[in-house]
């Protein structure tokens, strides 16, 4: 039986949960739905040199038991380690997952038939090189075939320093694609032809499946779930007069990026400190709001059909491409605001009868192009 070997942005130090979900996604999608493959997703660690350690959820526990982000103000320093810990277990559980750790040396050891990198930002660029083996630039014991499926740059940008060798590297690919449709012209600009658009993987798996996964939390109230990545005390504000207008609760995940901010201490009504992937799938599907500046936070509102609004996220460099990009996809660029308010809200109707048929051609198109990809 041949062997499709998955790279993705998958590390054991991340409790991302749109991460999580989409490594999950394309993993289960392809063991369901091509049994005529093994498909395993690559663990890499930069602790994993020459030696071979076996993949177990006691290795997750080994190699993150505590991970602490103290803030930049010398408040106490905030645990994720159970977070952390939620999520691998899911990852474990849920995953099928290669046997052992890998490096770029021991990547070459190995005898899949089929690489395939992606999906979320696999192929960010900076100003220090390129990752080998996320643009497939190895060898292994086979003639193996590359496919990227909905890899994303995360903001269109490649350094001047990086293009010759992402033209060289993307050359070698026997199908490409991509998660934003403005990144299909960037390349086709470096002269890389036949970049298809896809769908990100968690639109693969169907709504029923994901709410077989949901694990339900005990919250009484109607809520809207607020799920931001971003610092933005101001829209944080807007949205808690928009709860009191509207009389609903206000559910959030603080400290969503990994990194501890001192307006999440004292915002929303429950603040769930050590929520799963599972739970996070919950908060989505029984929320009556989402305002959430997460690509994955809109994907899953879309699947489960909810009422959302997708918020610029004040980073420094702009990566609200993303969002931006799968709204116009969908006809839905009305949902982004700046920031939200109860008047822009009322006018606002989400019309799941349209948005569906566009997302259906979207993943059709998408299942096709893997189904060729493989054949």
């Amino acid at each position: 039986m041949k062997k499709i070997a998955i790279i993705s942005e998958l590390a054991m130090n991340n409790f991302n949960y749109g991460n999580r979900l989409q490594s999950f996604a394309l993993n289960h999608y392809l063991n369901n739905h091509y049994k005529n493959y093994i498909t395993e997703s690559l663990v890499f660690s930069n602790g994993c040199k020459q030696k071979r350690t076996k993949i177990t959820y006691q290795t997750f526990l080994n190699f993150f038991k505590k991970f602490k982000i103290s803030s930049a103000n010398n408040f106490s320093p905030y645990d994720f380690s159970k977070r952390i810990e939620n999520s691998n277990e899911f990852t474990h559980k849920n995953t099928k997952l290669c046997p052992e750790l890998l490096n770029y040396n021991l990547i070459q050891n190995t005898d899949y038939d089929v690489f395939i990198v992606g999906s979320d930002v696999v192929w960010a660029q900076f100003n220090r090189g390129v990752n080998k083996i996320k643009f497939l630039d190895f060898k292994n014991k086979k003639n193996f075939k590359r496919i990227s499926y909905a890899a994303s740059f995360g903001r269109d940008y490649i350094p001047k320093e990086n293009k010759k060798y992402i033209i060289k590297a993307l050359k070698k690919f026997n199908n490409i694609s991509v998660r934003e449709k403005s990144s299909v012209k960037m390349l086709n600009d470096l002269k890389i032809e036949n970049v298809y658009h896809v769908c990100d993987p968690t639109l693969l798996i169907s709504k029923d499946e994901w709410t077989n996964i949901s694990k339900k939390i005990n919250i009484k109230d109607k809520f809207i779930f607020v799920y931001m990545l971003g610092k933005d005390e101001n829209q944080r504000s807007e949205i808690q007069k928009v709860a009191n207008q509207l009389q609903l609760k206000i559910v959030t995940i603080p400290h969503a990026d990994g990194n501890y901010n001192v307006v999440d201490e004292t915002f929303g009504n429950y603040r769930l400190d050590n929520c799963s992937p599972e739970e996070w799938l919950y908060l989505i599907k029984n929320a009556e709001y989402i305002f959430t500046d997460s690509f994955h936070g809109i994907i899953f509102s879309c699947i489960f059909e909810k009422n959302f609004i997708a918020l610029k996220r004040d980073y420094k460099e702009n990566i609200n491409n993303r969002l931006i990009d799968f709204l116009n996809t969908i006809d839905e660029s009305d949902k982004y605001m700046l920031v939200p308010n109860y008047e822009k809200l009322s006018k606002i109707s989400w019309n799941y009868k349209k948005i569906n048929k566009k997302l259906q051609v979207f993943i059709n198109e998408s299942k096709n192009y893997l189904e060729n990809a493989l054949k």
